[in-house]
């Protein structure tokens, strides 16, 4: 019975989240820790690593990619982090595609970070259907990525860069500093352009 109100207390919560429309950050981090670090430790985590480097040491993507700090160097980098199911992820990686095509690539990169597999990236590529557990009606505007996808474990991105939760996005300097941090996405269309229009902004003041 106590494991049955648990589960029904997180699926209300998860089902929350999804509902609200948010003007600050939506607390994801309080969603599950997996027991290996406090709710507090980890939001101190998180919030010292802004004006902090992204990475100082490395890590080997399920891609077999290496992503280090000297990936971060010489550019202005977004890390947007999101899985499935998650509507806010959906909803916001058509933004992402559109970021993508308003700069140059060797002025910003813009990084995908998921903890799904390989395959599934591959795969939606091909038929632009991330995932049948995506919900249905986000199908249709669902782009191809045209930006690099890194597959990590929920261990690796928890460790690295103290989130467990999507979406995230994070945006990096050209000397791999983080100058931005930002949870959760909009669910209404004319709060989801503000959000995309602070985007560019905050990038554009990197450059």
């Amino acid at each position: 019975m106590k494991l049955n109100l648990l589960l029904l207390a997180f699926l209300m919560m998860t089902c929350y989240l999804e509902a609200q429309e948010r003007e600050n950050p939506i607390d994801i981090n309080k969603i599950h820790l997996g027991g290996k670090i406090t709710t507090k430790k980890l939001h101190e985590k998180y919030d010292s690593l802004l004006s902090k480097e992204i990475l100082k040491g490395e890590i080997i993507s399920m891609n077999g990619i290496s992503l280090k700090s000297d990936l971060f160097k010489g550019k202005v980098s977004v890390l947007n982090f999101f899985t499935i199911p998650c509507k806010g992820c959906l909803l916001e990686i058509p933004y992402m595609v559109k970021l993508r095509k308003l700069f140059p690539e060797n002025e910003v990169q813009i990084l995908g970070i998921t903890d799904l597999l390989p395959e599934k990236i591959i795969n939606h590529n091909a038929s632009k259907k991330l995932s049948p557990d995506a919900p249905r009606d986000l199908y249709p505007n669902l782009p191809a990525f045209n930006y690099t996808v890194l597959s990590f474990t929920s261990q690796q991105i928890i460790d690295n860069f103290h989130i467990w939760g999507n979406p995230y996005t994070f945006i990096i300097d050209k000397e791999g500093i983080v100058r931005y941090m930002d949870g959760g996405f909009p669910l209404q269309k004319k709060n989801q352009e503000i959000e995309f229009q602070k985007y560019i902004d905050e990038i554009e003041k990197l450059l």
